[in-house]
C-alpha cells in the first residue's frame, strides 16, 4: 500500500516481499554487531511475518518501509 511520495522518497507499508531488503540489514556483520548478531533469511522472513502479524493485525500499528527512488535499499 502506497502512502506518501516525495521527489527522492516513497513511504509505504512493510510487506513480506521486503524480505531481500531486510537481508541485507540484518545481514550485516557491522550493522548487526550491537545486536543479535548476523541473522540468516529463514530468521529475516520469520521476523518479518512476525511483524506483520503482531503489530498490524493485534495491535493496530503498522510497520513503515521508506524506499529510495533511485534503487538503493
Amino acid at each position: 500500500m502506497f502512502i506518501a511520495e516525495t521527489e527522492r522518497l516513497i513511504i509505504r507499508q512493510f510487506d513480506i516481499a521486503d524480505g531481500d531488503a531486510m537481508d541485507c540489514v540484518f545481514g550485516d556483520a557491522e550493522v548487526m554487531y550491537y545486536g543479535r548478531g548476523v541473522q540468516t533469511p529463514h530468521w529475516v522472513r520469520n521476523w518479518l511475518r512476525g511483524c506483520l502479524d503482531d503489530y498490524q493485525r493485534r495491535r493496530d500499528f503498522e510497520v513503515w518501509g521508506v524506499v529510495d527512488k533511485s534503487g538503493r535499499k
